[in-house]
């Protein structure tokens, strides 16, 4: 087999392929998938001598790693022509502080690239859109823009529909790596065949909004991205967006090519497991020895890294190597022991909303625990049952509990008249409000009525 340089300068392989090739098993083949360009290092041998690289890290960076997401011969699909702002993008992408950014970012998507690629293939799109994420949120699953927008693929509240996403006060499934990579292709995908199979103006509509660049193509009369761009047609952000998010596929679909080393993790694949309870992250990090910031990321929708309550709609997201694992965890005698708990009595000026505020989960998740439970009527001195998603300190009640002896002499008995107030009353009697409410297990926010007759201090 012979090496030869194509009109780029890279080498390509001539001739015919070694009979030992066709006897390795697909596996092995499939390393062998790469861009000649990155083979250039080390075709053909220098002066005949055989280039030696001492560092197994050096040697690493210059041949193929596990599959990421990147492709090979078949990138690069979309066509962009040589473009003055693209090339600025790559020259600042590829040294500095931008290659800095770059690299750190690419490293973050390690744990998305290969299922977003997958998502990618399965649809038949561009395999270039794998590095959208890169240009709308740097791969941070928890990004939110100054406008509201979350997630890797930066949707606002307004965009989420019709795609199947649920945001609500256990869940933001913007921040969801396998919802919104769905939604934002499929959107991609819509905007694409809306404006006459035009991948550049898809892009655009992705980032002004679709209706806008309709607008703009009809009034100006024409459809080509870049004439609307260099009339300063479109929004300043969009005109820098494609060519940016050009750069950047161009540089990470070929790393090698750039000097970018590419990591040698093996790929993670995702698996779905249904749900039925509630079952906090943390815990189940420890139950199964999943990395917790895997799980994390990887769940990042949950607002409290806890499971929404069981309505059969919620499935966790794990490694699929150890989904296995997690499936044994939660059927386990013990499962219950993935969320805990702890029971606090209620004090004068307790409200679900300051007991959520202190344990850091929302109300609902207090009143699930506790069936029956009237929020507008918490008893002093009853006992709630509140899930513990995380360490805080012990609660304290909004106003200390009035001793038992304080109220040993409300031995006396006043009927409420017109227009009077427990503070009212309080004074007359020379105690406190909280002492009358707590005496007669009503909440300070209660309203009293005139005949309601209330325990008191025995006075002359």
């Amino acid at each position: 087999m012979m090496m030869e340089r194509d009109k780029n300068g890279d080498y390509r392989r001539r001739g015919p392929i070694p009979l030992f090739l066709f006897l390795l098993p697909p596996f092995f083949l499939s390393s062998f998938a790469f861009t000649a360009a990155e083979e250039a290092p080390f075709l053909p041998p220098r002066n005949g001598k055989i280039n030696v690289i001492q560092n197994i890290d050096e040697a690493r960076s210059l041949i193929p790693p596990p599959r990421q997401g990147h492709r090979s011969e078949e990138c690069f699909t979309l066509d962009i022509g040589k473009r003055k702002l693209v090339g600025e993008y790559i020259a600042y992408y590829t040294k500095d502080e931008g290659r800095d950014f770059l690299n750190r970012v690419l490293n973050r998507a390690l744990p998305f690239r290969a299922h977003i690629a997958k998502r990618i293939e399965e649809k038949g799109l561009p395999p270039e859109l794998l590095y959208l994420p890169v240009v709308e949120s740097a791969f941070r699953e928890r990004a939110v823009s100054s406008s509201g927008a979350v997630g890797l693929w930066q949707f606002m509240l307004n965009s989420i529909e019709p795609y199947p996403i649920v945001v609500d006060e256990w869940r933001d499934d913007r921040r969801d790596f396998w919802k919104s990579t769905d939604a934002a292709l499929d959107k991609l995908s819509y905007n694409y065949r809306i404006l006459g199979n035009d991948w550049l103006l898809a892009l655009a509509a992705y980032n002004c909004g679709l209706g806008k660049v309709q607008r703009t193509i009809a009034a100006a009369g024409t459809s080509d991205f870049w004439e609307l761009s260099r009339r300063g047609l479109l929004p300043r952000q969009t005109i820098r967006y494609v060519p940016k998010f050009l750069a950047v596929a161009a540089i990470a679909s070929h790393p090698g090519r750039y000097g970018f080393r590419i990591s040698w993790d093996e790929p993670i694949e995702w698996s779905k497991v249904p749900i039925s309870g509630q079952i906090s992250l943390p815990l189940l990090a420890e139950s199964t020895g999943i990395e917790l910031d895997l799980l994390e990321r990887g769940n990042a929708e949950l607002l409290y890294g806890v499971t929404p309550p069981s309505r059969g709609d919620y499935a966790l997201k794990v490694p699929a190597d150890q989904a296995d694992i997690v499936k044994k965890a939660l059927t386990r005698r013990d499962a219950a022991e993935l969320m805990h708990y702890t029971v606090l009595s209620i004090g004068d000026g307790d409200t679900l909303y300051a007991i959520s505020a202190h344990f850091g989960i929302p109300i609902s998740a207090i009143i699930a625990s506790n069936p029956g439970i009237v929020p507008e009527r918490l008893r002093i001195g009853s006992r709630l049952i509140v899930p513990v998603i995380r360490e805080t300190g012990p609660y304290k009640s909004s106003r200390s509990m009035v001793s038992e002896e304080e109220l040993a002499d409300f031995t006396g008995v006043h009927t409420v008249d017109q227009g009077e107030t427990l503070w009212a009353i309080a004074k007359r009697y020379g105690t406190t409000p909280e002492a009358i409410a707590q005496k007669n297990g009503i909440v300070m926010t209660d309203t009293i009525y005139p005949g309601h007759r209330l325990l008191v201090p025995e006075i002359n």
